[in-house]
């Protein structure tokens, strides 16, 4: 009975690498300048005689170290919760934890192009032998683009993911669109990720593809509350499921 609970475990385990796991866009952050990103993502999925549920605490964080060069890193705690017929399991710990740096390319005031280098942590946790919540450690590169001015703006990330553990190697590709009004946003995203020669059988591999829809709503002079939803479009090797979030953006 364990392994199958396990065996559920690792099909929605790969729902705490998901994005977003950066929030940095195209544009760096300004030197001196910060923000953080407070976010609470509650997310469901239904398996084939299981119920999977997660709550992840997330805390994102960016700083503009000089003019065109910011750095950050991302932190995500989960609990998960598997239920059953006749079974239940809970699992409590850190699920993702990265780092990152930031280049900007030459650009104009309308447009934006940067480099991005990821170094991701191992957060690996095991329920007798088998994989049950986080990743391996990996180093992830990345191009960003994009164009906009003070009422819209348009953004895309494709990156390589190389995985120094078990897991699979991924192709990403996340896109933004945005309209702007009175301070606040609407945002529409898109995340596609591809695993790619896998390691091993206990490693993760998966594909997915996920749209977003939130608003980003001023609350404060420096803080801003958003507020969405995300829900899965096309998977592999996990279960399909939905997600609502709420963040708390405030920085200088």
């Amino acid at each position: 009975m364990l392994s199958r609970c396990v065996a559920a475990c690792i099909g929605g385990a790969a729902c705490v690498l998901l994005p977003p796991d950066a929030r940095a866009g195209a544009w760096t952050r300004p030197a001196g300048e910060w923000l953080n990103i407070d976010s609470v993502e509650m997310f469901a999925a239904k398996g084939q005689d299981y119920d999977f549920s997660q709550l992840t605490a997330r805390t994102y964080h960016e700083y503009g170290l000089t003019e065109g060069f910011s750095v950050g890193s991302s932190v995500a705690h989960a609990q998960q919760q598997v239920v059953g017929d006749d079974y239940a399991i809970y699992l409590d710990g850190i699920a993702q934890a990265e780092i990152f740096a930031q280049f900007a390319l030459p650009a104009d005031h309308t447009r934006a192009s940067s480099i991005r280098l990821t170094g991701v942590f191992r957060t690996s946790t095991f329920v007798r032998g088998q994989r049950a919540m986080g990743q391996d450690a990996a180093i992830g590169l990345s191009w960003l683009e994009g164009v906009g001015n003070d009422r819209a703006f348009a953004e895309a990330e494709f990156g390589y993911r190389r995985s120094l553990g078990d897991d699979a190697d991924q192709l990403r590709l996340h896109t933004t669109i945005g309209l702007k009004h009175r301070g606040g946003m609407l945002l529409a995203r898109t995340f596609h990720t591809k695993g790619l020669f896998p390691k091993d059988p206990e490693g993760i591999d998966y594909d997915l593809g996920q749209l977003g829809i939130s608003a980003v709503l001023p609350i404060r002079k420096r803080m801003k509350l958003e507020i969405g939803a995300r829900t899965d479009l096309y998977t592999r090797g996990i279960d399909p499921g939905s997600t609502a979030f709420f963040s708390i953006w405030w920085g200088s």
